[in-house]
This record gives structure tokens, sequence and C-alpha cells, in this order.
């Protein structure tokens, strides 16, 4: 196997790669900040929407410390957002992980991550399609339109395709936008439990925080599942063109955007808790 590339070797190689392309496919370089570039690794991790579904996946395997079993996982995703932090603070490629393997293991190792990592977003937007048309298609329902779910999942992906091809810039405008205000509608909802004091007006309590007895193992299987909710905080790194700054201000984007969505799901879960009599109601 050939020798492991240097990050700055490695780096400039993708320099050379991309400054021959024409310039109508040229990467925009330079042209992301700090909030647009955090905007997709917060998008792909859906804090909004895992709150829909989350709690109740996380009672159903740890009872009542659900909101204990998302701060753990918190505490180990932390971990390999250090992983990250370190490589992108050292140089920064469209490649991500494939890169950061491919310099740091060999070029075998990088060609299996590339592979790996097309895997895991094509599938992902794949189930994000579905689960969005699902959605939509309730919503439509409730107004009297009825339109089959393909359709609907197809129209969202030709949507994201248009956005992603139009600008790095706009289409990352457009999940912040999103997100923002989705959070403040859910926002609204947290405030209205809080005001009544919970479930029959005594429900705001810490419990959900505490381990009730669950057993390590128990508490283990609630840590992977929540796991799972806090990943996507490494796209950032697939910005490594496109960030200004990008050994600044992608590690900051990785950092507050796992902060940001953990926040977001701890929290959210802390109130679904409080608003039901009990995991099994969740």
């Amino acid at each position: 196997m050939a020798s492991a590339l240097t990050p700055g070797e490695l780096a400039r190689r993708v320099d050379e790669a991309t400054d021959g392309a024409g310039p109508g496919r040229s990467l925009r370089r330079g042209s992301l900040r700090f909030l647009r570039t955090a905007a997709l690794p917060v998008g792909i991790q859906g804090p909004t929407a895992g709150v829909i579904i989350g709690p109740a996946i996380i009672a159903g395997i740890v009872g009542e410390p659900g909101a204990l079993a998302q701060v753990l996982a918190l505490a180990a995703m932390g971990f390999v957002a250090y992983a990250f932090v370190v490589f992108t603070r050292s140089f920064n490629t469209a490649g991500s992980v494939y890169a950061f393997n491919g310099s740091a293991l060999g070029p075998g190792y990088g060609f299996v991550s590339a592979w790996l990592l097309l895997l895991v977003y094509t599938s992902f937007a794949a189930g994000v399609y579905a689960t969005t048309a699902d959605i939509a298609q309730t919503l439509l329902a409730s107004l009297g339109v009825h339109v089959g779910w393909v359709w609907l999942g197809l129209a969202g992906a030709a949507l994201a395709l248009a956005l992603a091809y139009t600008s790095i810039g706009f289409s990352s405008l457009v999940i912040l936008a999103a997100e923002g205000a989705a959070v403040a509608l859910i926002t609204v909802v947290a405030i209205a439990v809080l005001v009544s004091g919970g479930y029959h007006h005594h429900g705001i309590t810490a419990a959900p925080f505490s381990p009730h007895g669950a057993s390590l193992s128990v508490l283990a299987l609630g840590v992977a599942a929540a796991f799972g909710q806090f990943s996507g905080f490494e796209s950032a790194a697939t910005l490594g063109e496109e960030a200004r700054h990008s050994t600044r201000t992608i590690p900051a984007a990785i950092g507050w955007s796992l902060a940001g969505a953990a926040a977001i799901y701890i929290f959210f879960t802390w109130i679904v808790y409080s608003a039901y009599p009990g995991p099994a109601a969740v």
C-alpha cells in the first residue's frame, strides 16, 4: 500500500484539482461564513424533526431516564466531534472523512471511507424524503387533498437538488431559516407546557435526568439510540472548499452545531416527558 499523504500534500492536490475545474463547475471558495456553515450540520441533525419521535423512541428503551440518556450520548459524541475538530483545524477539503482517513491511515482507508460516506448520505437522504412525504401527506389529507407519498417524496428530492444546484450559500440560508422557524414553533409548545405546569399542573420535575434504577446496559442502549440523533455535525467538514477561513470556521461549526442540536433534543425531551403522565404515555 502506498504511504499516507501528509495533510499539506493532500490539501495541495485537492486545490490543484478544484482550480482546474471550469468556471461553471468550480466550488465557490470563501462564500460561507460561520452561520451558513453551521446551518448544514444543524439541518442534517434535524433537531426539530427529531424531537417529534425521538423522546418516544428513548422512552421505549430506557423508560423514565430519557433525558439522562441523551446527556450521556452528548458526552460520548463529544469525543467523536473532537476528532473532527482536530483534523479540520489542520486542513479541510470537500472529501471530509475520505481526506482525513486517507491522510492519517492511508489511501485504502480513505477509499473505503468515501464509499461508506456516500452510502450513509444517500440512505439518509432517502429516509428524509420518505419521512417528509409521510408528514406532508398527512397535512394535505387534513386539507382534503390526497397525493401519493411517492410523488411527494420525489418532489422533495427535486426541490433539494434544485436548491443545492443554485448556490451553497442560498441553500444554507434556506436551511437556517426553515430550522429557525421550526424551533420557534416548538418553543411555543414548550412554553405552553411550562406555563401549565406540565401534566396535571405538577409534571415539571427533574425525573427524566435521574437513572431511576435503570441498569447500565439499558442506559447504554438509550445512549446508542440518542447517539444516532446527534450525528450529522460532521457534515460541516464537507464545506471545506466553500467555508471562509475554514480551519477556524469549520471546527467552530462542528462544535456549536452539536451543542445546539443536543440542547434542543435534551430540553424538548424533558418537555415531552413533563407533558405526559409517564414513559408509557410518551
